[in-house]
Order: C-alpha cells, then structure tokens, then sequence
C-alpha cells in the first residue's frame, strides 16, 4: 500500500527513539511504501529547534534518525506530480492548509493514502469528499 507521510509523522517519529511511528516507518517498510514530497525536508528543518528541545536529542543524533527513516520513505520531486494531480489538490486543500497542497497531490498522483496526525487537515479534507487516510 502507497502511502504519503505528512512531516508531523516524521517530527514524532524523531522525537523518542523507537516510538511507534518510528518503528511503523522503520520495521513495516514490507507492508507499505512510504512517500513525502521534498517540502517535508523544509518543514522539518524550520522545526530543528522545537525537534531538538522535545527529543533532547543532540542535533547530531537528530540528523541520524531522520537519515535512517528517510532511507525508509521515498522523497519526491513535485514535477513528478501532474498538472491535473494539481489542479484536484489546489480545489481539497488549498483552504484548509496551503502547505498540505503538495502531499495531496502526491497522494491524487500515487493513488495512496495520507498518514497524518493533523486533525484540522483531516476535518478539512473529509468535509470535501477526501477519505483516504490511515494510522499506523
């Protein structure tokens, strides 16, 4: 099963060492295939400090979690995306959070599901149509 992992995923899975989300990234790699889209890198380093100060991990052991689950999730282009994949994301999303535009249009892409902890996201999306989450 395809799947888009928003970067609050991410964040919580940098946060403990070996906590659920980053075993489900990690260790069921067999069952789904994991993907986000660059601007998941972006936001994860304009949030360094806040990862920094809730793991009270050093940077140095921050940026080798996320080396090891990003080895886990595949990164993708936004031009890989169709205009049409777009057009679809821009009408679901673009009211309820604008940054969240790229990963809806990576799941419209890949025919996948969004894993997320973002209620407002989920709310948001689910009032127009869009039901195609999962928790792991």
């Amino acid at each position: 099963m395809k799947v888009v992992v928003d970067t609050n995923i991410i964040f919580l899975a940098l946060l403990k060492e070996d906590n659920r989300y980053a075993r489900a990234l990690i260790k069921n790699e067999d069952a789904h295939d994991f993907y986000a889209v660059y601007f998941t890198i972006v936001e994860l380093f304009k949030h360094k400090e806040r990862i920094k100060q809730f793991s009270k991990l050093s940077e140095e052991d921050i940026l080798e979690a996320l080396y090891e689950l990003l080895k886990h999730i595949h990164i993708i282009n936004d031009n890989f995306i169709s205009v049409p994949s777009w057009k679809k994301a821009m009408q679901l999303a673009h009211d309820v959070d604008v940054k969240d535009v790229p990963n809806v249009a990576l799941i419209i892409e890949l025919a996948a599901y969004l894993w997320t902890n973002d209620n407002v996201l989920k709310k948001g999306l689910h009032a127009k149509g869009f039901h195609d989450f999962i928790d792991l």
